[in-house]
């Protein structure tokens, strides 16, 4: 059987910046880990749609990563990650939990692929949608940490 996990370290400086607040905390739940100053997350295969011969569809991952420090003030959360991928290029969404309404779905970044094989691996750049998750200091377009898709 084939196990497929996406490793993504988001944003090097933002993990480095947490490992140094007093209360700085990374918590993984439902599937997630970390392994140093990286992340994996699981596929969720019954809810992925993907042809690895043509790089396109969909693949959606399970698990939560949540980021905090500043005593609360300070909150980043990547929720059930899903790659959109059409050949060499794609986007990264994590999935926003409302209390008021419908969970929908952010982009977070966007993709280019620079290897498809046998590791997918792809350079990510901030989306608008990411920037109003991680702050204002942080510029629509700015590199993030480079993702992996393995196939075992």
């Amino acid at each position: 059987m084939t196990t497929t996990t996406l490793t993504w370290g988001i944003k090097e400086s933002l993990i480095a910046y947490i490992e140094r607040l007093e209360d700085g905390v990374f918590e993984t739940i439902a599937g997630a880990s970390r392994t140093g100053n990286e992340f994996q997350f699981p596929l969720d295969a019954a809810a992925s749609q993907f042809d690895a011969e043509t790089q396109q569809g969909v693949l959606q991952f399970r698990g939560s990563v949540i980021i905090t420090g500043h005593w609360g003030g300070m909150r980043v959360e990547i929720n059930d990650p899903r790659v959109i991928l059409s050949g060499d290029t794609g986007e990264i969404s994590t999935l926003i939990k409302s209390v008021f309404g419908d969970d929908s779905y952010i982009t977070f970044g966007t993709l280019n692929v620079t290897s498809p094989a046998p590791q997918l691996t792809a350079a990510v750049s901030l989306a608008p949608g990411g920037q109003s998750l991680m702050g204002q200091q942080y510029s629509v377009g700015q590199e993030l940490s480079p993702l992996s898709i393995s196939w075992s």
